[in-house]
């Protein structure tokens, strides 16, 4: 095997990898499609097998969301770093504004430029677009601290309790008839995986009659940075993705009620 030929195989491994980090529907569908496929002996079926890889990827990439909720928001978006603001999707429109990095924007619509990348509005009357090249996808929603969300795909209703304290804490309170069966994550910002869980008991809520509730904890030690935090929740095969932003110190309990 020369050089080159090392060198692509290395990547064809690197792209599978990196595509590992995606959804778990799209993940299954990679790994279904290559399963029975073997390293290439050969540089030019290294190339076939490279472009193939490509055409995989590509069909098994979930959608984004595509229809908009009741306010008209698509989906998220976080800028990777302070990104300027543009009148029409593309880099010779005026620049009306800049956005701030690491903030989720609400998405109202998608266009293409002429190289055929995406362009994202920020704004209802479309004046206002951003690269979505410099960007990465945010989640579906974002909640007030306090506020109830009902979630469509899952059925659960997630609120976030803040608790004054010099402490900085957050904890998972899982309710409801589907308490055992659901799964919560959490996404620290700017993260790309979930915190790992220390510990889930059997608990009841003081002075709501006795109603048990999972409580799911992580490390004492572990640090929470002010910031967009992600809330996975995942139920019947349905997955949502819920953000809040986290502006002071604070215990912060994770309510997620699951009943249908």
């Amino acid at each position: 095997m020369n050089l080159k030929h090392t060198v692509l195989v290395a990547l064809l491994l690197v792209t599978n990898a990196a595509y590992a980090q995606g959804s778990d529907e799209g993940d299954a569908c990679v790994a279904e499609a290559t399963k029975d496929w073997s390293l290439p002996v050969t540089f030019d079926a290294a190339v076939a097998m490279r472009d193939a890889l490509d055409d995989v990827v590509e069909r098994c990439t979930p959608e984004p969301q595509t229809t908009p909720d009741d306010t008209g928001v698509l989906f998220h978006a976080i800028p990777n770093s302070k990104i300027n603001a543009r009148s029409c999707p593309g880099t010779d429109c005026e620049r009306v504004g800049q956005v701030e990095g690491g903030t989720a924007i609400p998405i109202f619509g998608v266009e293409q430029d002429g190289q055929d990348r995406d362009w994202y509005s920020i704004d209802l009357e479309e004046t206002k677009w951003i690269a979505g090249w410099l960007t990465r996808r945010g989640p579906d929603v974002v909640i007030d601290i306090g506020a109830f969300h009902e979630d469509e795909r899952t059925g659960c209703l997630v609120a976030i309790e803040y608790q004054r304290d010099n402490r900085n804490n957050m904890i998972f309170a899982l309710s409801g008839r589907f308490k055992g069966q659901v799964l919560a994550d959490l996404y620290r910002p700017g993260a790309t995986e979930p915190l790992p869980v220390d510990g889930q008991y059997d608990k009841e809520f003081v002075g709501g009659g006795g109603e048990a509730y999972v409580q799911q904890q992580y490390w004492w030690n572990t640090g929470y940075p002010n910031g967009l935090y992600r809330i996975e929740i995942e139920l019947h095969g349905e997955v949502s993705t819920i953000g809040f932003n986290k502006q002071r110190t604070g215990v912060f309990w994770l309510h997620v009620r699951c009943e249908n």
